[in-house]
């Protein structure tokens, strides 16, 4: 028999907080700093391994000190068109992506002597692109779930301790304004779930309890609550992330290189998703559903510095770091939620159909996002190319969720908690079998960031530990690991363009739920709920073409 849970349980830990009453959650930590391979079609085909390699745009944007190496005036345009899918088990989406890859323009370098033996050079420039841009909907279905988003939610007002009465909107209040869970007050206004009366006719005591709103109440008042038949999950999402960069960088002697970028940063992102559960009801009737729906809409800006250091190793090559402090972000969020069910009742004056959908309402926060080392090394192969490696670290642990007037949001400890260091290895090869043609190919690879050991692999019943949800919305995902395969062909017309062309092979690996396990502290053992998840893999391939002016 499935758990009824009553607020009583955890009444005495109701002052410690709600979790999931903030609108914000540990998979911002990730979803607005996710990555791909940046920067322009030579970049892209060489894995983005270019942080040693300079005197390109993609190359200026991982390591600025890249910029001192451009001795002409360089503009250059680049376009990114490409197509994928997304897949969780057997569920299949195509998706179509495309648009301005990158703008960049970098000046002359200017040189001042210092002394008969050495020398400055000066460059300024500025670099616009796309670090990210993402288009994709996926579907999730799963036969006879063990357990209901109605089981999590009673469980969350059990934790809270409240009277149903605090959840339901008046003239002069709005539960989703006022501190209280909002997947609760979402539930109970949508009448998937109750509160229940239960007296103890030996004591005469009172309790009231949380109980999903399908069930069978028998003869000796007890509840039944109806097996589910299956669920399906579907989530659509979309958004694209942007910079600015402006350049300034240096080089003595033509040997030591360094560079400073400002960047600035914009992104939209929104997403809306559907979770449908449908019950058997009755010997002969199985009808009865419900459809818990969310949308979320992102606008946000970012500014950080982005410091470089490059060295020549005489005609060897060269070595660089490079560091990207921790942005500062703002973001503004529109959300609302929506609940339609359809309940299969004995009392035949009752509509069975119901449908409740909230105000949209608006969420303003900040974040610091992580800083990013990245570590560079290129050895030329004589005069017909060259070997690149970089090496890219930054901990998505160190992500802090700010709140207007509140500080650092008691979410930043759960990303914490959750998520560490995220380790990215990337490797390129350009080779010039003639003077005017290049061939390139890269590979790169991202882990897994997770930390905590119940989220990076899935216990054999399902996860059981509580992911903190972002508001009403209950679905996630969670990170496992990204590789790009690429590819590409550079063509030098004359002395002063150049066209590249580029393909990049990426293939993301995430874990999706439609909703978040829980335990019970207090009873660990025998009181929890256990969530099966769905393996998600998003392949995209995308072609980049740049043309490149020297002047």
């Amino acid at each position: 028999m499935k758990t009824i849970y009553k607020y009583t349980f955890l009444v005495t830990v109701a002052l410690m907080g709600v979790t999931s009453s903030w609108a914000q959650a540990p998979s911002d930590a990730y979803r607005n700093i996710q990555e791909g391979i940046t920067g322009t079609a030579r970049t892209k085909a060489m894995g983005g391994a270019v942080g040693a390699i300079g005197a390109d745009a993609g190359a200026a944007y991982v390591n600025p000190a890249g910029a001192a190496l451009f001795s002409r005036t360089t503009i250059g345009i680049g376009l990114d068109v490409g197509k994928g899918s997304i897949t969780i088990g057997d569920i299949r989406r195509e998706l179509t992506l495309g648009g301005l890859n990158n703008v960049s323009y970098f000046g002359r370098s200017i040189g001042i002597p210092v002394s008969s033996n050495n020398s400055l050079r000066f460059n300024f420039g500025f670099n616009v692109g796309q670090e990210y841009n993402y288009k994709r909907d996926s579907e999730m279905e799963m036969t006879q779930p063990k357990f209901s988003i109605t089981d999590l939610i009673s469980a969350k007002a059990a934790l809270e301790g409240l009277s149903s009465d605090r959840y339901k909107p008046t003239k002069t209040y709005d539960p989703f304004m006022s501190g209280v869970n909002p997947m609760v007050a979402l539930a109970l206004n949508g009448d998937i779930i109750e509160e229940i009366e239960e007296t103890n006719n030996a004591t005469g005591e009172t309790n009231r309890y949380y109980t999903s709103a399908f069930y069978t109440e028998n003869p000796d008042k007890t509840l039944t609550l109806w097996p589910i038949r299956g669920n399906r999950l579907n989530v659509s999402e979309h958004g694209s992330r942007y910079y600015t960069d402006f350049n300034f960088a240096m080089s003595l002697n033509d040997s030591y290189f360094f560079g400073a970028s400002l960047r600035i940063g914009s992104m939209n992102y929104g997403r809306a998703s559907m979770l449908r559960e449908d019950y058997s009801d009755t010997k002969d009737n199985n009808n009865s559903f419900l459809e818990y729906g969310t949308s979320l809409d992102v606008t946000g800006a970012s500014l950080g510095l982005n410091l470089g250091f490059l060295m020549a190793l005489g005609d060897y090559g060269r070595i660089g770091i490079s560091y990207l402090t921790p942005q500062y972000a703002q973001y503004k969020e529109l959300y609302s939620g929506s609940v339609r069910s359809r309940l299969n009742t004995p009392n035949p004056t009752k509509d069975p159909y119901f449908t409740f959908e909230t105000d949209e309402y608006r969420s303003d926060y900040a974040m610091i996002t992580p800083g990013k080392l990245t570590i560079s090394a290129m050895a030329f192969l004589s005069k017909y190319g060259m070997v690149s490696y970089d090496f890219q670290y930054r901990n998505l642990g160190h992500s802090k969720i700010l709140l207007s007037g509140a500080g650092v949001s008691g979410v930043s400890d759960f990303i914490k908690e959750d998520y560490g260091a995220e380790l990215t290895h990337r490797v390129g090869l350009e080779v010039r079998p003639i003077n005017w043609l290049s061939l390139r190919t890269g590979y790169a690879y991202t882990g897994n960031p997770l930390k905590s050991e119940p989220l990076k692999k899935e216990a054999e019943g399902g996860l059981d530990y509580e992911y903190p949800a972002s508001g009403m919305i209950a679905d996630f995902v969670l990170p496992r690991n990204y590789q790009a395969i690429t590819g590409g062909i550079g063509f030098n017309i004359g002395r002063s363009t150049t066209l590249d062309l580029a393909y990049v092979h990426e293939i993301r690996k995430e874990r999706a739920y439609p909703f978040t396990g829980w335990t019970d502290p207090k009873d660990p053992e025998k009181s929890f709920i256990a969530v099966k998840g769905g393996d998600l893999k998003e392949t995209r391939g995308s072609f980049v073409a740049n043309l490149t002016f020297r002047f």
